[in-house]
């Protein structure tokens, strides 16, 4: 999972699927299904689980932040600084980043 909240776009179809698998394993550590209608902030607070779509953003300002230290020739890097190939999705992860970095939640 974190590899995926590094690498892709944070769009609200992606952020949807990381909620949902974050909030399984809470779940059944507490012991409840969502039969029982209790609302997940109330299960992150006592599991003590931070929001999987605000640690991402954390985690993918920490990747940015190791690419950019590193050497100009190295893969990463290269890849980072690269054009947009022709056909690709319109929104990319720089572009998720630059529009997640402003926002408080």
């Amino acid at each position: 999972m974190t590899y995926g909240i590094e690498t892709r776009e944070e769009t609200n179809k992606t952020k949807s699927v990381f909620r949902v698998a974050e909030m399984k394993t809470p779940r059944t550590i507490v012991g409840k299904t969502r039969v029982d209608r209790i609302r997940n902030t109330d299960i992150m607070e006592q599991c003590g689980v931070q929001d999987i779509v605000r640690w991402g953003r954390e985690r993918k300002r920490y990747w940015y932040a190791h690419v950019r230290r590193m050497e100009e020739n190295r893969l990463p890097r290269i890849v980072f600084k690269g054009k947009r190939k022709p056909r690709r999705p319109p929104k990319r992860w720089m572009n998720s980043w630059q529009s997640t970095s402003q926002e408080l939640i």
